[in-house]
């Protein structure tokens, strides 16, 4: 039995060493494997870091530019503002104005604002029609004058028939 004691030993420690060799591999293992996904993790950090200084630079840059944007941009408490501002024209310049339909729509392009439209006509001399023209085409909002048609109705007196886009900001 003498003679099996020594190998016995031998093959415990080694058992043991190996044991050891294997739980402390598998632990470096982890470690590496949680050292690489943090590399990555702080990669992805300093790029999405880098991204949001580049746009917080951007909005200082623009802000003035935003600034200005803004006060041609209407809210839901100006939206009639444009009805207003329309009326105004038509008495300044002398037309008979006549107001059709109030329309909002909502662009798919448009992820802020909507376009709100309004049809009218008018009438009255040639002048005083091409001057309501030029005030709506002055408005102090970003508008668009569409489908503009000026004709003579007789006794030179002309009409204008058209509607005028404005954008506000979505409700």
């Amino acid at each position: 039995m003498k003679q099996y004691l020594l190998p016995t030993i031998a093959l415990v420690f080694f058992l043991t060493a190996a044991s050891a060799y294997t739980f402390f591999l598998n632990a470096i293992n982890q470690n590496v494997a949680k050292a690489e996904r943090a590399a990555i993790e702080a990669a992805t950090l300093t790029k999405k870091n880098s991204a949001l200084q580049a746009g917080d630079a951007l909005l200082d840059e623009t802000q003035g530019l935003r600034a200005a944007l803004d006060t041609f941009v209407s809210t839901d408490l100006e939206v009639v503002k444009g009805i207003t501002l329309l009326e105004e024209a038509g008495r300044k310049s002398r037309v008979e104005l006549q107001l059709g339909a109030v329309g909002v729509s909502k662009p798919e392009a448009l992820k802020y604002h909507e376009l709100v439209t309004i049809a009218f006509a008018a009438s009255g001399s040639f002048s005083e029609v091409v001057g309501f023209i030029t005030m709506v085409e002055s408005l102090p909002q970003i508008s668009r004058l569409d489908t503009t048609v000026v004709e003579s109705i007789g006794d030179g007196q002309w009409s204008v028939n058209a509607h005028i886009m404005y954008v506000k900001q979505k409700s």
